[in-house]
């Protein structure tokens, strides 16, 4: 979730890390689900300013090899997505720029929190995998056995995983989201060299990670 990255047509590309509000780290995730053929789902909002709540769903399995070639930098990824938004006079209705991409916005929600929280319990509703949530103060997910290092918690083929943006959840969304996941986890074997807290990583590294796990 991208709490405070709004997604619109004037988003400046030669600007994505400051003008764009780190919408580059959004870019460098889509790239890397593409990549892995991963499903990703990223919520973005400006905290309930001018924009409104936006969404971009990815299914990797779906992408014409022709349109991943096409995208093969986070620089690209944001001109696709910007170019689609101004095609579709900013974003009015849903808009599907190619199979296996979707941008849509909640015109009913008054915040990016309300629209994830909400899709997040609907999807526990409907499905009988687990909801894990990624967070740096986790119980570390993997163990290392004979050199090898492997998942330990719950099936990786049957979860589905939330983690934030570059800032992390702010405490009322994490609050929320404490009561809906199933367990909360880090990419991690434990702390090291005595740290409080595990290794933070890249939301681009997360899912490259988790797409290899798998």
């Amino acid at each position: 979730m991208f709490p405070t990255t709004p997604l619109h047509a004037r988003i400046p590309v030669k600007a994505l890390t400051s003008q764009g509000n780190r919408f580059d780290v959004a870019c460098r995730m889509i790239k890397t689900a593409l990549n892995y053929r991963a499903r990703l789902v990223l919520f973005f909002g400006d905290q309930g300013k001018k924009y409104g709540v936006s969404r971009i769903s990815v299914d990797g399995t779906k992408i014409d090899d022709g349109i991943n070639n096409r995208l093969n930098s986070e620089l690209h990824v944001a001109r696709f997505i910007i170019d689609a938004i101004t095609s579709n006079d900013g974003l009015c209705d849903p808009c599907m720029p190619c199979v296996g991409i979707t941008i849509e916005t909640y015109h009913e929600m008054d915040s990016e929190t309300d629209s994830f929280i909400q899709e997040l319990q609907d999807f526990k509703e409907r499905s009988a995998m687990k909801v894990i949530l990624l967070h740096e103060d986790g119980i570390p997910a993997l163990v290392t056995e004979q050199g090898r290092i492997r998942w330990s918690r719950h099936d990786i083929h049957d979860s589905i995983f939330v983690l934030g943006d570059h800032l992390g959840f702010r405490l009322p969304v994490e609050n929320k989201l404490k009561e809906i996941v199933d367990d909360i986890l880090c990419i991690s074997t434990g702390p090291l060299n005595g740290a409080k807290n595990n290794i933070s990583y890249l939301g681009s590294h997360v899912i490259a990670f988790i797409s290899m796990m798998r």
